[in-house]
């Protein structure tokens, strides 16, 4: 609930009957982003019937939101995480018809709960001004809980996949491998093949699409103890609209050899991490950015 002015000790001078809700502003810049591991990260796992449910609700007036530090819960976790998530989001909104569910996990045919498990709620009814609010600046932290709004479609996300095997190579070393790798002319053309049906490329020359694209390439090395050895996380530009054909290019893209005269084989890792904070894929909870957020709450049971 909001604080009331006789529970608190207010300034001198301010005349309201209720404070308004303490959030954590957004730092200078932004939030850190949160990458997804594919176009339908959020909604896996879900069950169809629920998502059937929640994709019916427009857009413009809800949201899914995955809460820091809460992965799929407990029927007695879900029920405080509701609570406190339909508090914050009124107060920050005024919005006072807001509501919120909590995932429901798809089963498989021997009826035990199929995987992954899902992480995200939804939020709807609320106004379409301070739908469009939330999702702006996406990341929010309260006193009582943090959360990550989003829209519940399918979003391209900017991270390709985790490389490891290179060892002693800089950032820009690995660009150039994996440029040079990826503008190999199988890799090439078959890019182009899905960047030619794409509205944003219209009317430009495929030289200049497949630039831009590799322009795009970026590589951030982070440090993995499990595997005993960095991994090098490989984000750029899609050249598909198409959150199926993404897939493809990734996984095509994802199993190259990626090779120098001075390295070792980098492979693509077979599975995705999903960090314990922010459900990243790219990172595991020790490597966090909302680690290092100063004043970033999490969900406390």
């Amino acid at each position: 609930m909001r604080a009331k002015l006789s529970e608190t000790h207010p300034l001198p001078g301010l005349n309201v009957l209720e404070f308004a809700p303490i959030y954590l502003p957004r730092p200078m810049g932004r939030f850190p982003a949160v990458h997804q591991a594919s176009p339908t990260a959020l909604t896996s796992g879900l069950d169809p019937i629920q998502l059937r449910d929640w994709l019916s609700q427009p857009t413009s007036t809800s949201a899914a939101i995955q809460i820091s530090g809460i992965d799929y819960p407990t029927h007695e976790e879900a029920t405080l995480v509701v609570n406190r998530l339909q508090s914050a989001l009124i107060d920050l909104t005024g919005c006072k018809a807001i509501e919120v569910a909590a995932p429901i996990a798809a089963r498989r045919s021997d009826s035990d709960l199929a995987h992954p498990l899902p992480s995200v709620f939804l939020a709807h009814n609320m106004s379409e001004s301070a739908t469009k609010r939330l999702k702006k600046q996406s990341s929010w932290s309260l006193k009582t809980i943090a959360f990550f709004v989003y829209d519940l479609r399918p979003l391209i996300p900017e991270f390709l996949f985790p490389l490891y095997g290179f060892t002693n190579q800089g950032v820009r070393e690995l660009e150039t491998i994996i440029k040079q790798t990826l503008s190999q002319p199988d890799y090439r053309n078959f890019t182009l093949s899905l960047a030619l049906d794409n509205p944003e490329f219209l009317g430009q020359r495929p030289d200049d699409i497949f630039d831009s694209l590799m322009r795009s390439i970026r590589v951030k090395v982070v440090e993995f103890v499990p595997l005993g050895t960095p991994i090098v996380n490989v984000y750029g530009k899609s050249p598909t609209t198409s959150p199926q054909l993404w897939c493809l290019w990734r996984d095509v893209l994802g199993d190259a050899e990626y090779r120098s005269s001075f390295a070792r084989v980098g492979c693509r890792r077979l599975g995705y991490t999903s960090c314990a904070r922010c459900h990243g894929a790219d990172h595991v909870l020790t490597g966090c950015p909302y680690g290092r957020v100063l004043g970033w709450y999490g969900m406390r049971l």
